[in-house]
């Protein structure tokens, strides 16, 4: 399994990843929004001939391995995650979907894709971190 990084220009732990056996794919329109991003990232994994992605962001710190296996627990299907009262990243699409990833621009996710689609709820994905003054609140709870 290859796991695949999309990063903007700015990003300096390249290097780390990339030691760590990561692909790292710039992303050169990242002004654009999400769904650039996604677009990059499934493009590598076409090229690499993958049979399904799993999309997902850095800043959900309650994530474990046991979610993501059971996004991966029926790879014919889509798979989202429920948490908040919606269903979001991380999500998997199989190859079958990638056509439908890679038309995707602007600011939006694949929120609409992920409709009908197997949910795997995990109420800890809904704290992220963005900021500092998210992970020291982090700390203090």
């Amino acid at each position: 399994m290859q796991v695949i990084v999309v990063v903007n220009r700015e990003a300096s732990f390249c290097e780390a990843l990339e030691e760590r056996g990561c692909l790292i794919v710039m992303n050169e329109l990242a002004e654009e929004g999400m769904a650039s991003s996604i677009r990059r990232g499934v493009s590598a994994a076409c090229t690499l001939k993958a049979s399904g992605v799993v999309l997902m962001t850095c800043d959900q710190v309650g994530l474990e391995v046991g979610h993501l296996l059971g996004l991966l627990a029926d790879p014919g299907r889509i798979a989202g995650s429920g948490y908040a009262g919606r269903v979001g990243i991380p999500a998997y699409f199989p190859a079958a979907k990638f056509g439908d990833l890679l038309v995707l621009h602007g600011d939006i996710g694949a929120r609409e894709l992920l409709k009908g689609g197997r949910i795997v709820v995990d109420e800890r994905l809904a704290v992220d971190v963005d900021t500092e003054d998210d992970l020291a609140k982090l700390f203090r709870q």
